[in-house]
C-alpha cells in the first residue's frame, strides 16, 4: 500500500490537528486503547471519514500525523535555540515564536506546553505569563 502525497493547507492542517486531539488514544500513551491496534485503526478511519477529502485515506493520515509531530519538533528546537540564544546575547532579536496556526494545540497535546517552559513572556507587572492559552483550553476547542 503506497501513500500519497495529499498537500493540505494551513486551515485544513488545523482542522486535521483539531480532529487528531479529538482522537486522543492515537497520541495519549496513557489511554487504554493506545496499544490497540483496531481500535487506532478506527480512530485514523474517522479522522479519513471527518476530513471527507480525495486520496486521503488511512495511510495518508498516518503519514500526515508523523509529518506534523516532526514538524512541530522542529518548531521546538527553533524555540530552544531561540531561549539559548537570548540568554547569550541581550540584545538579541525576541524569541521565536512558532508561525503555525496549529503549533499550540499539538503543543497542548505532546509537548507538556514547550513555549511555555522555553519562552515565556513578561507581563506589564513583571510577572511572567504565557503567550498562548492555558494547555486544557486547547483541548477544548
Amino acid at each position: 500500500m503506497s501513500t500519497i502525497n495529499v498537500r493540505f493547507d494551513e486551515d485544513t492542517t488545523l482542522r486535521f490537528v483539531k480532529l487528531y486531539r479529538d482522537q486522543r488514544l492515537l497520541w495519549d500513551k496513557g489511554h487504554e486503547s493506545y496499544n490497540k491496534r483496531a481500535d487506532r485503526l478506527n480512530a485514523y478511519r474517522r479522522i479519513v471519514d471527518e476530513m471527507a477529502i480525495d486520496k486521503l485515506g488511512v495511510s495518508e493520515v498516518v503519514s500526515k500525523i508523523k509529518s506534523i509531530r516532526s514538524t512541530y519538533q522542529q518548531e521546538v528546537q527553533k524555540i530552544r535555540a531561540s531561549a539559548q540564544s537570548d540568554k547569550r546575547d541581550a540584545d538579541a532579536a525576541s524569541p521565536y515564536v512558532p508561525r503555525v496556526q496549529w503549533f499550540p494545540i499539538m503543543d497542548a497535546m505532546i509537548g507538556g506546553s514547550e513555549v511555555d517552559r522555553f519562552c515565556p513572556s513578561p507581563s506589564a507587572d513583571g510577572k511572567t505569563v504565557s503567550r498562548f492559552l492555558p494547555v486544557n483550553a486547547y483541548l477544548l476547542m
